[in-house]
């Protein structure tokens, strides 16, 4: 039972580390729309070519995005594991939320393994 307890820690833990990666992936999307809108609108007041402002801050964005996506596929994995080795302990299936019904990380899914 203490295994179970420990376990069951960590699962929490990884749990709110996912909300929180989630939570910060879409503030940041808010942010860098906003970012980006403010920045069109001064480059195209300058009559300056705004192409390698939009290329530069997509690339810094998604580089951001995808390492916030993959920590979180990394995370979600780890939570698959720790239902699969509670619900063996237990004799039934008592966790399920990753294994069955979460994404884990769309595209850091695919990049870790």
């Amino acid at each position: 039972m203490d295994k179970i307890a420990i376990l069951l820690h960590e699962y929490d833990t990884l749990r709110n580390e996912i909300i929180q990666r989630n939570t910060v992936m879409f503030q940041s999307i808010g942010i860098y729309a906003t970012v980006l809108v403010g920045l069109l609108v001064l480059i195209s007041q300058k009559g300056m070519n705004y192409d390698f402002v939009m290329v530069a801050a997509t690339i810094v964005f998604g580089g951001a995005l995808v390492w916030i996506d993959v920590d979180t596929a990394k995370a979600a994995e780890r939570v698959r594991e720790i239902e699969s080795i509670v619900n063996s302990q237990a004799g039934e299936t008592l966790l399920i939320w990753e294994t069955q019904r979460g994404l884990g990380g769309l595209l850091g899914k695919h990049l870790i393994k």
